[in-house]
């Protein structure tokens, strides 16, 4: 799983996109998790964050069982 550490690393390396959608989760109540990580990391990257565009697709959703 990934967490703040790994998205500081890669605006560190100098990407400028970080791709979401409210379907990427492991678990049926997981909805929601990366948007709120990405979101955290970038409120503590303690740098610009101005070039970094967050690519958010919505409405997709899942099953309830999470399949």
């Amino acid at each position: 799983m990934v967490g703040e550490g790994e998205v500081h690393a890669a605006l560190d390396a100098g990407a400028t996109l970080v791709d979401t959608a409210d379907s990427y989760h492991c678990h049926a109540d997981g909805a929601g998790h990366d948007e709120l990580l990405i979101t955290r990391a970038l409120a503590h990257c303690g740098g610009d964050t101005s070039p970094v565009l967050v690519a958010a697709q919505g409405g997709r959703g899942r099953p309830d069982d999470g399949s």
